[in-house]
């Protein structure tokens, strides 16, 4: 999952330096760091976090639930 989400994020920083006049290396490797710590990060909280949503019409109430595995 982390691999394809690198790459997928990469694509825009791709585009744009490809657009550009010239090709930085060094912009792309930046690119692909900030997909990538993305990518491990946001796959770290959807494995360690659940949001649950209850409503209770008799009291005409909603609760939002926030749970983080340890």
């Amino acid at each position: 999952k982390i691999s394809y989400a690198t790459a997928i994020g990469s694509l825009p920083g791709l585009a744009k330096e490809l657009t550009d006049d010239k090709f930085s290396n060094e912009d792309m490797v930046f690119n692909v760091l900030g997909a990538l710590s993305g990518a491990v990060f946001s796959n770290y909280l959807n494995n360690n976090t659940s949001i649950f949503i209850a409503h209770k019409n008799e009291e005409k109430s909603s609760q939002i639930k926030l749970a983080y595995k340890f």
